[in-house]
């Protein structure tokens, strides 16, 4: 890659390096060279490895030489362009009667015909059924629960909704050396709506946690009732680094709450509900992981529909 120097016998400087590559060097001859014995010169550097000579002779250019034998027939050549168009023959024969062609397309439309007389009365249809008179109302009450944190601990604590309610918000209180591990809503293998919160115990001593769940319920004079499913999703959280993650509700579902779990170590960023372009209702919670290594996050969605009672 350096500077390449070439020297042949006494022309040093003259000569010009025209192209180099790893297997060939092309070098002008100077003018006024002679036929004669030189010793070439190659430089790429300045160690003894970069350094090669080489003698050769410069050989004057002699008479022309006799005429060689003549040489074999080439290959044919390509065909030549066409010729002219000769002048016209004469007139052939009538040929046969040719077959019948294919149908044609079908003709546009034709114009409307003059309006036909009246028909006669039809029969009487059957009367319709009645729609059910409906009469909708919004029933909330409160749930709520308690219980106690050992020092150093963790406790998580349910307040289940009555039956027929759904959880449609939950709160939670404790000391402020407390710290929140989870929050989110559920159902119960009985099928009771519930609000939970997880807290860890940083306080040196045993301390109270109580949770409030905000139940509701649609009461009804016809078959409509509130419907409500748990959609959930997980990641993994790389550590020093942060992560969203989305539970999307079922079409026709709407996203009436949201919860999380991860370890003490992360810290909550975001936690909202939203809708996808496709129309899916979500909830989301964003967390940032102080932890030191990969952690998984889990986030659940509470999801409420209208849908009709058997």
């Amino acid at each position: 890659g350096g500077v390449i120097d070439v020297t042949l016998g006494t022309f040093a400087n003259l000569l010009n390096v025209a192209s180099a590559s790893a297997s060939q060097l092309v070098v002008d001859l100077p003018a006024g060279i002679t036929a004669g014995d030189y010793t070439l010169t190659v430089q790429t550097g300045s160690s003894v490895e970069q350094l090669d000579t080489y003698d050769l002779s410069v050989i004057a250019e002699g008479l022309q030489g006799p005429v060689g034998p003549q040489g074999e027939q080439g290959l044919q050549g390509v065909q030549g362009p066409q010729g002219a168009s000769g002048p016209q023959g004469v007139a052939g024969a009538t040929g046969p009667q040719g077959l019948q062609g294919a149908t044609g397309p079908q003709g546009s439309t034709g114009a409307t015909g003059p309006q036909g007389p009246e028909g006669p009365q039809g029969i009487q249809g059957v009367a319709g059924v009645d729609a059910p008179q409906t009469s909708l109302s919004l029933e909330s009450v409160i749930a709520s629960n308690s219980g106690t944190m050992p020092s150093g601990g963790a406790i998580e604590v349910n307040a289940n909704c009555p039956a027929g309610f759904v959880a449609t918000g939950v709160g939670y209180a404790f000391p402020t050396c407390g710290v929140v591990t989870s929050t989110f809503k559920g159902i119960t293998p009985e099928g009771l709506h519930f609000g939970r919160v997880g807290v860890h115990n940083n306080c040196g001593s045993d301390v109270g946690v109580s949770v409030r769940a905000y139940c509701s319920r649609i009461s009804v004079v016809s078959n409509f009732t509130l419907q409500s499913v748990i959609a959930s999703n997980s990641g993994t959280m790389p550590s020093g680094g942060a992560i969203e993650v989305n539970a999307n509700c079922p079409a026709g579902f709407v996203a009436t709450g949201v919860g999380y779990a991860f370890p003490t170590c992360g810290v909550v960023t975001s936690t909202f509900k939203g809708i996808t372009p496709e129309g899916l209702h979500f909830g989301r919670v964003g967390v940032h992981n102080n932890c030191g290594s990969d952690v998984g996050v889990s986030v659940r969605t509470y999801c409420t529909g209208i849908g009709i009672a058997p």
